[in-house]
C-alpha cells in the first residue's frame, strides 16, 4: 500500500470527480485561498508594476460569482498577496528598476494612488 496522502475522489457511480495531493498542501488565510491567483495573473503587468486585475481574474471572478456569492468578495479584492508572494518574494537576481516597478505596483494597489520617486 502506498499511503503518501494522495486521494482520488469519485461520485456514487465511481466517476472521478477530483484528485487531491496533500504533499504540498498548507493552510492559508481565506484572502490567499480565494484571492487573485497566479494562474490568472498577467505576470508582465505585475513585474512592470501595473495595478489592476487581469482578464483572467475577471473571468474567474464571474465564474465564482455564479457558484458562491460569498467567496467572490475575496477574489475581487486587491491582489496584494499575489504581488508579495509571486513578485518581490521571488526577486532574486532582479534589477533595481524591476524591483522599483514591483514596489510601485504594490504601493499603488495598497494606497489606491501612484507613488512617484526616483
Amino acid at each position: 500500500m502506498d499511503d503518501k496522502g494522495d486521494y482520488i475522489l469519485v461520485d456514487k457511480d465511481f466517476n472521478v470527480t477530483g484528485l487531491i495531493d496533500w504533499i504540498f498542501a498548507r493552510a492559508v488565510l481565506i484572502y490567499e485561498a480565494f484571492g487573485p491567483l497566479l494562474l490568472t495573473a498577467e505576470m508582465n503587468d505585475i513585474y512592470e508594476g501595473k495595478p489592476g486585475r487581469s482578464r483572467g481574474d475577471t473571468i474567474l471572478a464571474e465564474a465564482i460569482q455564479t457558484k458562491n456569492k460569498d467567496l467572490v468578495r475575496f477574489f475581487s479584492g486587491p491582489d496584494l498577496v499575489r504581488r508579495f508572494s509571486f513578485s518581490l518574494g521571488m526577486g532574486m537576481d532582479m534589477s533595481w528598476d524591476k524591483a522599483v516597478a514591483l514596489f510601485r505596483g504594490i504601493i499603488s494597489i495598497a494606497e489606491r494612488s501612484s507613488l512617484k520617486f526616483d
